[in-house]
């Protein structure tokens, strides 16, 4: 793999800082900031906050999130002064010199703050654009986004993947997208992005575009709701994702689209849940007979029918029950991203996780003390 696209890769996947975590009786796990309250636990995520009996908790986990910036220091007057500076020569297509100002703040960069670090690295990279030198800016900004607060890591890897993409450092304006979003840069075709008007065109481009697939993966999910739940939840899911990535790129540009498309995917997803617990529970031994008949001894041994029918069920019922393990996982992710929403139908996702908890077990020792004791 091309190394850029490796720190790009390894930037993505890049956690954000640490949280505590909060293990229910019933298994599930809640992850945010957590605050005691008396008799109940506030938990704090990204999206929201939601409140926990502490009879229902079993433990709190704490991780006190570790901030790599917590002992650097802000830049000096001098050193934002060593910065402009070093912005003119960009402007002045004088990269190299800029380059050449801005390496003592370069080689001490982890000495900064968050701000800091983020302002020398991007004008490191937009100079070294500007000096024909596109895998050397990629990389810092890439090493730069390994890093950022997730208020930005979004919009900065957005960022990178436009400097890696791009063979010559340069991006194309298309005169579509110039009527369609307006705003600078004025200039239709390849256009450098060292040019911050650019970057900040393409990134409105790229959240447009991506609220503009989650907007057609909401109506194709409404249209698949009534008939066929799977693959409606599959476009729900990638609307939510679209719209979350241009949430990230442009916070807040369509906040509301994509808690309609997680509401629309948290529907989904617990019905199934529901379904599959069901059809479990109706291929149990509890509520399906198998032909028996006493052999010599008296004891009831399976027909030939019988055994084939026990087999069937329980491979039916095996089936049921890797579905229902899939729904509840996928409802405990959303409940870590969107506790407010999944709070709402909380007695149904109490349901399937009692029935995967206690019933699953239960039925899954039924069956095999029919095999034992009837083949």
């Amino acid at each position: 793999m091309d190394p850029v696209k490796a720190l790009l890769v390894a930037t993505l996947l890049a956690a954000a800082c640490c949280a505590d975590t909060v293990i229910m009786k019933d298994g599930r796990k809640l992850e945010g900031t957590v605050t005691d309250l008396g008799d109940d636990y506030a938990i704090k995520g990204k999206f929201g906050t939601v409140k926990v009996k502490k009879a229902d908790v079993e433990r709190v986990e704490t991780a006190a999130a570790v901030d790599p910036v917590a002992k650097t220091k802000p830049l000096s007057g001098p050193e934002r002064a060593l910065l402009e500076s070093a912005e003119a020569l960009l402007e002045s297509n004088q990269a190299a010199d800029g380059l050449k100002s801005l390496a003592p703040l370069h080689e001490a960069v982890a000495a900064y703050d968050w701000d800091g670090q983020r302002r020398i690295r991007l004008l490191v990279s937009r100079l070294e654009l500007r000096a024909g030198n596109r895998d050397r800016a990629a990389k810092e900004i890439a090493a730069w986004a390994t890093l950022a607060p997730a208020q930005s890591r979004v919009s900065d890897s957005t960022r990178a993947r436009l400097v890696t993409d791009s063979a010559d450092g340069t991006w194309t304006v298309k005169e579509d997208d110039l009527k369609a979003y307006g705003g600078p840069p004025p200039a239709i075709g390849p256009q450098p992005l060292w040019d911050e008007r650019v970057v900040a065109f393409a990134l409105r481009v790229a959240a447009a575009k991506d609220e503009a697939l989650g907007a057609k993966a909401l109506e194709d999910a409404r249209g698949f709701e009534k008939q066929d739940k799977v693959e409606a939840l599959r476009f729900f899911r990638s609307s939510e994702q679209a719209y979350a990535r241009a949430n990230d790129i442009s916070p807040g540009c369509c906040r509301t689209s994509q808690i309609a498309a997680v509401r629309g995917m948290f529907a989904m997803v617990l019905d199934l849940a529901v379904e599959a617990d069901d059809q479990q529970m109706a291929n149990s031994p509890l509520n399906v007979a198998f032909e028996m008949k006493a052999n010599a001894d008296g004891k009831l041994r399976f027909t030939p029918a019988g055994r084939a029918k026990f087999d069937q069920t329980r491979s039916a019922w095996n089936s049921h029950v890797e579905r229902l393990q899939a729904h509840v996982k996928e409802i405990d992710e959303l409940q870590k991203r969107f506790p407010e929403e999944v709070a709402r139908q909380q007695g149904l996702v109490d349901r399937v996780h009692t029935a995967l908890k206690d019933m699953v077990p239960k039925i899954r020792a039924a069956f095999a003390k029919q095999a034992q004791e009837h083949n």
